[in-house]
């Protein structure tokens, strides 16, 4: 349920109206910087109920401004029952026209930790000389956790009625999160399992990635290997065409209605991983795998070019090329996520772009609001809804509002992978597993 929010002065009241004032105003030896203050009232049932912490993250242009004196980059106050008011001052912020400020309040009991209410700023400004005043709509939140949670969960995926959820050496399956069957040990012959994924068709295959291969989420592998099989980070494709794509750590390759896969290396030395992502998308007749790389940049070959694909391909920049490469004013695109219909998402070092999935080459892209300065790593869909995974959040775009939850890492650890069941958010990390409800955001 949505609190509410209006003027309150400069406090977090008892009434559960919320007002936050960023003040600019204050000046420390000359400094131009800016400070933010905000207060918080135990009594407030803006928080939500039984919260004994608040939390607090400062971004300027997407990327955190950390609490030097925490770890974990954010601020902190306690807001225990009977304390008395708590204020958090954040002093010393450069001006700037970008900032956005997420509040999260927390509910402990030994060792779990239940978010009770978060809401994330609008965009504003710190200018010395100036008091600004912003609204932050505080709103319940809706985190399901299993009783016992999962560790070192690495991937998750969702084919429409069960999830499948992946550690190194295990695969959990259920039709929630809070009734996952196993762990069902995945065989040391068949490798370490390195990620999940799930075909085009209309009934998604699961693909298990490992450091020897692809498997079916059965155990049968898919195609034969030249020598020894690569550690496959993704995989793609469909299974009714028995054609597929896969990327490793520095190749990429394809096998399409054959036997062997064609493997090609782009072992060519960068600083950081050579292959970023891969998308698998059928038009008509002809099914395309989407790369992005950090050797030659983003690129599309078609299924009937895949399995004959040489590395001179690739390099040569030759018209005739079965290549197509995309994007190449853009930061480093690192994830792909398809929209629908023509739309393409790229996530890319520094926001996130939508261009044409059939002529992305043609196609100017456009920089989606407010995501300038995140540093996408994955990118999920679901209808008018989508997800983007960084290195430290998720952040969800809901009907062009942002709404950013650096918390989960609280509920779950260092965030692994995200996938969607319906209009939840299936996240997954070295502590466990949740599903955040996304149908209340508003």
């Amino acid at each position: 349920m949505k609190k509410k929010l209006s003027k309150a002065a400069i406090l977090l009241s008892a009434l559960g109206l919320v007002f936050f004032v960023f003040s600019c105003a204050i000046w420390t030896g000359g400094s131009e910087n800016g400070t933010i203050s905000l207060s918080f009232s135990p009594s407030s049932k803006a928080l939500g109920t039984g919260a004994t912490e608040a939390q607090v993250w400062v971004y300027s242009n997407n990327v955190l401004v950390p609490n030097t004196a925490n770890p974990e980059g954010y601020y902190s106050t306690s807001i225990a029952s009977g304390a008395s008011e708590a204020t958090i001052t954040i002093s010393d912020l450069p001006p700037g026209d970008s900032y956005r400020i997420v509040v999260a309040a927390f509910k402990k009991d030994g060792t779990t930790t239940t978010v009770t209410a978060f809401g994330t700023s609008p965009l504003f400004g710190v200018k010395a000389g100036v008091e600004t005043a912003v609204g932050i709509d505080l709103q319940e939140i809706n985190i399901t956790v299993p009783s016992k949670q999962i560790q070192n969960l690495v991937s998750v995926v969702y084919n429409g009625s069960t999830i499948t959820a992946a550690s190194n050496s295990a695969l959990y399956t259920g039709s929630s999160v809070t009734d996952l069957s196993g762990p069902a040990p995945w065989p040391t012959s068949k490798g370490t399992i390195n990620s999940l994924n799930l075909t085009a068709d209309p009934s998604p295959v699961v693909l298990v990635n490992t450091t020897s291969g692809v498997y079916r989420g059965n155990g049968n592998p898919i195609g034969l290997w030249k020598g020894t099989p690569p550690s496959v980070r993704q995989s793609g494709g469909l299974d009714l065409l028995n054609t597929y794509f896969y990327q490793a750590e520095k190749e990429i390759g394809g096998y399409v209605g054959g036997n062997e896969w064609n493997r090609i290396e782009l072992d060519i030395p960068v600083a950081g991983k050579p292959i970023l992502d891969l998308l698998v998308w059928q038009d008509q007749n002809t099914i395309y795998g989407y790369f992005a790389t950090r050797v030659v940049g983003a690129f599309r070959v078609g299924s009937s070019d895949i399995q004959n694909l040489k590395l001179e391909d690739i390099l040569s920049g030759n018209e005739k090329s079965p290549i197509k490469f995309f994007g190449e004013s853009l930061p480093l695109i690192q994830a792909f996520g398809y929209i629908g219909e023509n739309d393409l998402y790229l996530g890319t070092k520094s926001g996130v772009y939508k261009t044409n999935i059939n002529v992305p080459k043609n196609y100017t892209p456009l920089l989606i609001e407010g995501t300038k300065g995140l540093d996408v790593t994955k990118i999920v869909v679901q209808g008018t809804t989508e997800a983007f995974l960084t290195a430290k959040e998720l952040v969800i775009l809901k009907n062009s509002t942002i709404y950013k939850m650096p918390f989960l890492t609280s509920v779950v650890g260092t965030l692994t992978d995200v996938a969607w069941k319906d209009t939840d958010l299936i996240v997954v990390g070295t502590n466990g597993i949740c599903s955040v409800r996304t149908a209340d955001l508003q």
